[in-house]
């Protein structure tokens, strides 16, 4: 499920997102998925393929409220997209 690829220096992987959840009061997101759970921080960009943010965004974050962190996220993932 998961192979590192030295090449393009992405994480390769395909599984099915089961949830996605902000935790605010510790500035990391939780991704879980089939075999695996990636705890990552909001402000840190992931070399995930580009399958990966896309299934984020389609599954949508569980969180509290929507406030500015969320936002940044949310746009933080969205220029990781745009860039491959």
């Amino acid at each position: 499920m998961f192979e590192p690829v030295a090449t393009d220096g992405l994480w390769q992987f395909e599984a099915p997102i089961k949830s996605w959840k902000l935790f605010k009061s510790c500035g990391v997101h939780c991704l879980k998925m089939e075999g695996m759970i990636l705890y990552m921080l909001n402000d840190v960009e992931y070399p995930l393929p580009k399958s990966t943010p896309q299934k984020m965004l389609d599954h949508k974050c569980e969180v509290s409220e929507v406030n500015e962190e969320v936002i940044q996220m949310i746009n933080l993932i969205r220029r990781q997209l745009k860039k491959e």
